[in-house]
């Protein structure tokens, strides 16, 4: 669902540059919630099985852009034999060297950036090209506030600084049952006594285990949710990045891939990075994880103050949210110009 959500954030901010010219064709994975998702978007696209996807279902464009993990080179390299400039988001194979541009931002080193060319492709590198929604960056401000005041509190001796009254527990896309589970239990380990959000809510019944909690189905307010939150469990993943750039200290577990696949970038990537960039507490793989195990990081985080704000501090300073306009203008600046 991430691939769906950024194609459509980036379709919207294309379409608010003031092109006229400008024609957007979508072409997706069939599955039930790509229909759905689109449907609901009002953008209308065309859809394809696997082995249905070859170059010749394309339209004539002037730019492909590929919201695919590690693309087939060779696909890639028969794109780009059109007249077509070729553009790949997060894309960290072979098929980089195919393509005009290559836009790498998830699963980098925050503290590194880099931008070269790959044969006939300008990669870039940075966590400052995050795709993020727009109405995340529009809470930053809230954000900003909100680390203003702890900033002040820290001034202080530190058993006046503010404590922990909210919660937020999200898992992306996917309501894990058994991670909710895992979650509040530790929460209720350490004695929390504040309020927890758990959003999305899975569809069975969880326990409370005595915490005031309120389960969610998922809304477009989750955002205003997290931004209003003093600590946030999450999953590795794009939720990870908003809490980030929103400045909530983040307690974050790997989520292994519903493919089957052994590998987990949230286990390899991004999890340790965020952490060695003191932007999040990176537990490990939740599935692997005891209660016991999640409420000794949880409480350590519960009681210190000053590693709230270090943490709030270092996510906020890594992201600025202008990832999204930087790919925009970067895939613009491919098109041929308009004749005057």
């Amino acid at each position: 669902m991430g691939h769906l959500y950024r194609v459509s954030w980036l379709i919207n901010t294309l379409q608010a540059q003031n092109r006229p010219e400008l024609e957007i064709d979508v072409y997706c994975h069939d599955t039930l919630e790509a229909r759905e998702y689109w449907a609901l978007q009002e953008i209308p696209a065309a859809f394809f099985s696997t082995s249905q996807f070859s170059p010749q279902n394309l339209g004539q464009a002037d730019v492909l852009v590929v919201d695919w993990l590690d693309s087939n080179p060779s696909l890639i390299a028969e794109l780009a034999k059109g007249n077509s400039r070729v553009v790949l988001l997060d894309d960290y194979g072979p098929a980089q060297q195919h393509a005009d541009l290559v836009v790498n931002s998830l699963l980098v080193d925050p503290l590194m950036k880099s931008d070269q060319m790959i044969n006939q492709a300008r990669v870039i590198r940075s966590i400052e090209w995050i795709q993020l929604p727009p109405e995340v960056t529009k809470l930053r401000g809230v954000a900003q506030a909100s680390t203003k005041a702890l900033e002040t509190e820290l001034a202080a001796p530190i058993h006046q600084a503010t404590s922990v009254q909210g919660v937020v527990v999200s898992f992306g896309g996917l309501p894990i049952r058994s991670l909710v589970v895992k979650a509040l239990k530790a929460l209720s380990l350490v004695g929390f006594e504040g309020r927890t959000i758990v959003m999305p809510a899975p569809s069975a019944e969880v326990p409370t285990y005595g915490l005031d909690v309120e389960f969610l189905p998922p809304s477009s307010r989750f955002h205003s949710y997290l931004a209003a939150a003093d600590l946030a469990i999450c999953a590795a993943g794009l939720t990870l990045y908003e809490a980030a750039f929103l400045g909530v200290p983040t307690v974050c577990l790997a989520v292994l891939s519903t493919s089957g696949q052994h590998r987990s970038h949230q286990l390899d990537e991004t999890g340790p990075r965020m952490q060695e960039a003191g932007a999040c507490r990176f537990v490990g793989l939740g599935d692997s994880l005891s209660p016991q195990q999640l409420a000794r990081h949880i409480g350590e985080l519960l009681h210190s103050a000053e590693l709230r704000g270090r943490m709030s501090a270092n996510g906020m300073r890594l992201l600025d949210g202008k990832g999204l306009i930087r790919t925009a203008d970067a895939i613009l600046s491919l098109l041929p110009r308009s004749p005057h």
